[in-house]
């Protein structure tokens, strides 16, 4: 079932164009994977998806969600389904994460921003998750601010965050590239492991070619706001039809990247 269509999506910051007519589909279950270099407009098009723009971008085109167009609703109705429907885990959790409240202060008041639920049914969602997401150790933790904790705790607990309103869609932006590479993989096991047993869809934006290999079932690669290329993941790195998604399958492979496609 299609969840999410995006149809010629422009954004525009002043005279510069970040993203072109952009369009493609999201299906339930499904684990799309957007890949392009630094400036391509990958996390544009996320940030577009859950409006939280900067103010001076210019949006044209049409988000719809489960057939609601996104740019057409009040923002109170916007915030009902942000956190809720469509949750995001950003690249750098430490930033992301508010530096004034502790940790269980921030998970509790997301949830009681979208479930009717009481303080102490909260804090047990709250730690249930964090068991959820392999971070048992950061219960003792909730008192605990951001900068007290590692990078790695630190996005787990987003990770629980997100999907603590149980969502539909989860969007990934670069949810590992400031983790080492033994905290990579078990990030991107712990994820994919979760969107197994929880059957919710998946935005993953990437750089990293070997990550997009392993994590998504289909492929759009960007380049310079445009989408140049998309299909099936073994298709895209099997196959790929575009000179510029051959030139970043030649460059992963020259730099040893280890793709998998078995």
């Amino acid at each position: 079932m299609k969840i999410l269509e995006v149809r010629n999506l422009t954004v525009k910051f002043n005279d510069f164009v970040a993203v072109k007519n952009v369009s493609f589909d999201l299906y339930q279950g499904d684990v799309l994977g957007i890949v392009g270099e630094s400036g391509s407009g990958k996390t544009t098009i996320a940030r577009a998806i859950l409006k939280i723009l900067e103010p001076n971008a210019k949006v044209e085109g049409n988000i719809l969600w489960k057939g609601i167009d996104l740019f057409k609703i009040k923002e109170s109705e916007m915030t009902k389904i942000r956190g809720s429907q469509i949750a995001m885990i950003f690249q750098n959790p430490q930033l992301a994460l508010n530096p004034s409240f502790t940790i269980g202060e921030q998970m509790i008041s997301l949830l009681k921003l979208h479930k009717n639920i009481k303080n102490k049914d909260a804090l047990e969602t709250a730690k249930n998750f964090l068991k959820i997401v392999r971070a048992e150790s950061l219960i003792p933790k909730l008192n605990y601010y951001p900068n007290q904790i590692s990078m790695g705790e630190a996005q787990r607990v987003m990770i629980a965050m997100a999907l603590m309103c149980e969502p539909e869609l989860l969007i990934c932006d670069e949810p590992t590239s400031s983790l080492d590479v033994t905290l990579q993989a078990e990030i991107l096991q712990l994820i994919s492991d979760l969107q197994n047993k929880l059957k919710f869809s998946i935005i993953f934006i990437s750089h990293d070619l070997a990550i997009i290999s392993k994590i998504s079932s289909r492929v759009l690669v960007m380049f310079k706001g445009e989408i140049i290329e998309e299909g099936s993941t073994e298709k895209i790195f099997k196959n790929p039809e575009n000179e510029y998604t051959q030139k970043l399958l030649k460059s992963a492979m020259f730099l040893n990247l280890k793709l998998n496609l078995d």
